[in-house]
């Protein structure tokens, strides 16, 4: 089915990051304040957005994605290797993550995190125990998102093993404490691949 008469429910404005009431979000904020947000001309943010952009219109039907407004916002920072998302659909992609990634690698990291969001995980985190779970649930969820949107599935646990090489005394990783081990983590997305190929057939990849 053609995607051109789904509408973009896509929102892209860094000027609407201010304070919140919410204090998990103004934490967040107040600590953004820390490093420069890339511009939304400028080419990473471009690409960011245009990766998420192809997985919302792509899940358009999931009621989750449909119904929030979401936004993307990547931060300029060259040792932070990371990712998150907020509850209001906020995704953050620090631009050195976005270097190593390619598109369907990126694409992937942006389902994981929107996975988070529709799954309502930050509602939940209690233990480190719990936190691996939805890191686990994440990946799958994620993973089934970039199918839909016909991203290259193989990319998933070649993106683990690619930042797996970056561990380093300047490079923080933000999995190190809240994921399993790379190699666990890697066998999982592979063990994916065949389910997941199947929704892109269905989805007409």
């Amino acid at each position: 089915m053609s995607n051109r008469n789904v509408p973009v429910v896509l929102h892209f404005n860094n000027s609407a990051i201010g304070v919140k009431d919410d204090k998990q979000e103004a934490y967040i904020l107040i600590l953004m304040r820390r490093y420069s947000l890339l511009g939304i001309e400028h080419p990473t943010h471009k690409r960011v957005a245009g990766v998420t952009s192809r997985l919302l219109i792509a899940n358009i039907k999931v009621d989750e994605i449909r119904k929030r407004r979401w936004s993307s916002v990547v931060v300029n920072n060259p040792s932070n290797c990371n990712a998150f998302v907020m509850p209001n659909g906020f995704i953050f992609v620090f631009s050195v993550l976005a270097a190593v990634a390619n598109d369907d690698q990126l694409s992937i990291i942006v389902g994981h995190e929107m996975a988070h969001c529709i799954l309502r995980h930050m509602d939940h985190r209690r233990s480190l125990t719990t936190r691996r779970s939805h890191e686990t649930e994440a990946d799958r969820v994620g993973l089934e998102l970039a199918a839909n949107a016909c991203i290259d599935v193989t990319q998933g646990y070649q993106l683990w093993e690619t930042l797996s090489k970056l561990r380093g005394p300047n490079t923080r990783i933000w999995w190190l404490k809240t994921h399993t081990t790379r190699k666990s983590r890697a066998r999982y997305l592979y063990s994916l691949i065949p389910a997941t190929m199947e929704l892109q057939k269905q989805a007409g990849c």
